[in-house]
């Protein structure tokens, strides 16, 4: 090979070299923007089975609910229809010791039913009203969770009406609005109502449990003290 294409083959290698240098390193230059873009991509693919997963996970709830569910009406279902049978063959036999069991047994359990139902209506309505109350009272809800305790110890409820009653639990001609008079009129409760000289987080006192008053407690103390000590909360707040 003469010189001269020797001179040729490494200027030519030469400017090879060059240009494979020079596209790594626009390929270089060129691969962040490109991760970036890809590393979006992938979140949002991310995002999209993520949102995906949830929609899986509460139609799952969603079945298993309903399973649950129709397991219970189907349970129910069978034992009407064992219930049925028993009843006639009962009926057959003439067995109507048997079929008057069978009733009164369904009567005692419906009216149980209703009877816990109606229990349950009035312990929401002493509680409702309590709250509605001790909301109209005091606007701290520190305060109000308190009032709200000592109401619903001044309030009775029956056939879903809401009445109120004195310390002892006996029933008063009082209304709602004659026991809010009372509250906010006492004296004993200033420190938790809106608006009197003494409301706010209420004074500390010096006292010791036996002789502190309502007005020597915190709304965190009196809060502890009824669930530690309630013959002593039931104390305080009958002063």
């Amino acid at each position: 090979m003469s010189i001269a294409i020797r001179r040729n083959v490494r200027r030519a290698g030469a400017a090879l070299m060059a240009a494979v240098v020079a596209a790594a390193l626009c390929l270089n230059a060129a691969m962040p923007a490109h991760a970036d873009d890809k590393q979006k991509e992938l979140e949002n693919k991310k995002n999209e089975l993520q949102s995906e997963l949830d929609q899986i996970r509460q139609q799952l709830k969603d079945v298993a609910s309903d399973k649950a569910e129709a397991e219970q009406q189907k349970q129910r279902e069978a034992q009407a229809e064992k219930d049925a049978l028993a009843q006639e063959q009962a009926r057959k036999k003439g067995d109507f010791e048997t079929l008057e069991k069978q009733y009164q047994d369904k009567i005692a359990k419906l009216e149980a039913e209703i009877v816990e139902r109606d229990k349950q209506r009035d312990s929401d309505l002493v509680k409702s009203e309590a709250l509605k109350l001790a909301s109209s009272l005091s606007d701290n809800e520190h305060n109000q969770a308190i009032l709200q305790m000592l109401i619903e110890k001044r309030l009775t409820a029956e056939n879903g009406q809401v009445k109120v009653v004195d310390d002892l639990g006996n029933a008063t001609i009082s209304t709602i609005a004659d026991l809010k008079n009372e509250i906010s009129t006492s004296g004993k409760f200033d420190s938790l109502i809106t608006g009197t000289k003494a409301s706010g987080v209420g004074a500390t006192g010096q006292g010791t449990q036996g002789t502190k008053t309502l007005k020597d407690y915190t709304e965190g103390e009196l809060i502890e003290l009824q669930k530690t000590n309630p013959a002593e909360f039931t104390r305080i707040i009958n002063q």
